[in-house]
């Protein structure tokens, strides 16, 4: 996995970051983020995990070129499953969205429940031109 950290003017990428001293808002680079559930079921039993500008900002920086390609979201169960949306849940309680402007999204919509603890990950394409690599002894 390929981390990038971000320092006034340039990105260092690299694997190895014994060498970086001082590191600010982390991204990724080519690569699919952590999974991210900041949030668990409301109490009414909906659920969001908004994808925010400040959120897709600490992802995928625009600053150096980066565009958040694709994503993929996961229940509590550790199912995965690609973007979608408006998908009604196998029992009829809920419907739920995923997808790059949203992030998350159920909704109870049939009696009682509660929907799943959402989460989900993003692929984050960088500009190469607008990233400085690095490599040993650099």
């Amino acid at each position: 996995m390929n981390y990038s950290f971000v320092y006034s003017d340039m990105a260092v990428v690299g694997s190895t970051l014994n060498r970086i001293q001082r590191a600010f808002d982390p991204y990724f680079c080519d690569t699919w983020s952590p999974w991210i559930s900041n949030f668990t079921p409301y109490p009414d039993g909906s659920e969001r995990e908004l994808l925010t500008d400040e959120i897709r900002e600490s992802l995928c920086s625009i600053r150096f070129g980066g565009t958040i390609s694709n994503m993929k979201c996961m229940d509590d169960k550790g199912e995965p499953f690609p973007t979608r949306y408006n998908i009604t849940s196998g029992d009829g309680r809920y419907v739920y969205s995923c997808g790059l402007d949203i992030g998350v999204i159920c909704e109870i919509i049939y009696g009682n429940g509660t929907c799943p603890d959402y989460r989900y990950s993003v692929f984050c394409t960088c500009d190469p031109s607008k990233v400085h690599t690095t490599t040993e002894g650099n």
